[in-house]
Formats: C-alpha cells, structure tokens, sequence
C-alpha cells in the first residue's frame, strides 16, 4: 500500500551539494536533457537514463551524481527534465532553494517556530502542490517512455539502457519494469533493460512489485519514511516470487533522500551515499556491458 500524502518531510530536505557538473545540456529527444559522458573518450558500457527526486533535473546534486556514474562505469548518462511543460514562479521542477526553507522550519525553536512553520510551509507548498498537480502519473510516465521509445529506436540500438530514480522518481523507474502496453516499445519489447531505485516513494505495495519483470536493484535506508522495514521485507519475497534477478540493500541509519541529498559534512552519510553509488554502478556495468 501507499502513504496516504504525495510527499514526506523527508523528500523534501536535505542538502544542495557542492560541485561542478562537467556534462552539457542538450535538448535530446524532445526534452531539455543534461548529458553526461565518460571522460577521456572511454566508451560507454552501456545508457543510463535518470528519473530525478521531486528537485528536478536542475539540481547540482543530481547533475553530479550523474558525472559519477558515466565516470565509474563508464556510463553514458542522460538526466531529462521529465517535468517538462511545468513552470512555477522561478523555474521548471521544484526549485532546490525550498530545500533551504525546509532546514529553516526545522531548525525553527520556541513560541516563533509555530507562526515560522506556518509561513514557510505555505511557502514551500506553494512550489509542491503546482508540481504534483501537474505531474500525476497519466501525465508523467507517458513523458518518461515516449522519451525512452526514441532512446531506443536511436542510440538504444548500440546500447542497453537502464533506468534510475530516485524518491518520486524512483517509482517511475519500478513502473518501468512492468514491460506492459504502457512500458514497452511499440513491439513490444521492453523499453529498458534493468533499473536501480535509491528510496523510492509512492510505491503501491504489493502491486508495483508483484508486476516486476526486468532486473531490479533498490537502495533503501533503515530509517525510511516511505519503505519501512515490513515494506522492505515484503518486497523481498514479492521479488522471490516473479523470478526476475533483484537485489535489496539496506543502509543502516539512512533516511529517505540519502543517495541524492546527504549531509556533505556526515562521514557517515557520504560513506553510504558512495555505497550506494558503487551499487548502481556496478549493477549497470554488469546488466548493460557487454555479455
């Protein structure tokens, strides 16, 4: 089953990392696209396409986490902006500066906290609720695989593909794993051929799962709002069953959101940020190089 609200306070908070992105931005494939490649001109074992968390493709931590993908794997790495056709007041996704006021409402003290929480969350909200209206699933994943359906038909050819999402992202990319008429080529073929998840939120347990029929790879902390542990254990056998290859990690004392928006002064929450890396990258040289 799913939570009864669209987003957590989790999802919401968190870090905006310093770095450098070193990809490019394209309009590829009918969306405004960050690329990156690996570097030196190594090739590509394969294309990852990623399905950010509710920040957006705009997100410095996002774009970086995608230069550390095409640089370990090496990968070929595509961050669209799947929220394509939203614009609030200051930009297309959720801007990342709401993740600012989030710290503030917690660290928020005393008889103001009450009256500062209500003014900041009106503020916050004011950039979610627009977001989430305007990307409900029946809008959302046609975007996600009329994207992939031209990935396929051109460098797909070449390459394998996966997927990787995170937080609300992460859902879209199980949902892929369905292979059925709404996530498949119009052969249908499957549009993507294995999928890492980091905290996925919103998933509909046990439905989602039960429907698995592509490689799957979750990352899910011990201390999730979205996936508690029953939720995980469950997911486990569900994934036994369908018979597809799968793998769960859980990260002990991580929260929701700790692959993307870590604490950067945490030794621990980098420790597991670049566990997780390393779990991403490893499943997509494996799934997506060559046999």
């Amino acid at each position: 089953m799913t939570n009864q609200v669209p987003i957590c306070a989790d999802c919401i908070s968190g870090s905006i990392h310093e770095g450098t992105p070193k990809g490019r931005t394209a309009t590829l494939h009918g969306l405004d696209t960050y690329i990156s490649e690996p570097p030196d001109g190594r090739p590509p074992k394969g294309l990852v396409v990623m399905m950010p968390d509710i920040y957006g493709w705009e997100l410095t931590n996002a774009r970086v986490l995608a230069d550390v993908y095409a640089e370990k794997g090496p990968l070929l790495v595509y961050l669209p902006d799947f929220s394509a056709g939203f614009l609030c007041r200051v930009g297309r996704s959720v801007p990342s500066r709401v993740m600012l006021l989030v710290d503030r409402i917690n660290q928020a003290q005393g008889f103001w906290r009450f009256l500062l929480k209500i003014s900041l969350y009106i503020k916050t909200f004011s950039h979610f609720i627009p977001f989430l209206t305007r990307n409900y699933q029946s809008i959302l994943l046609p975007r996600i695989t009329a994207f992939l359906r031209s990935v396929r038909d051109g460098e797909g050819q070449a390459l394998k593909i996966g997927a990787a999402g995170f937080c609300f992202g992460g859902r879209y990319a199980v949902l892929l794993t369905h292979n059925d008429k709404e996530t498949s080529t119009v052969a249908g073929g499957p549009l993507i051929d294995a999928v890492f998840t980091g905290h996925p939120s919103q998933l509909d347990i046990p439905r989602d799962i039960e429907k698995v029929k592509l490689p799957l790879s979750i990352a899910v902390g011990s201390l999730d709002s979205w996936m508690p542990m029953e939720h995980v254990e469950e997911t486990k056998k569900l994934l036994d069953h369908v018979s597809v290859e799968y793998e769960v990690v859980v990260y002990e004392g991580a929260k929701h959101g700790f692959t993307v928006r870590g604490a950067p002064g945490d030794e621990a929450e980098i420790k597991r940020g670049v566990q997780a890396e390393d779990q991403a990258v490893s499943w997509f040289t494996r799934l997506l190089g060559p046999a």
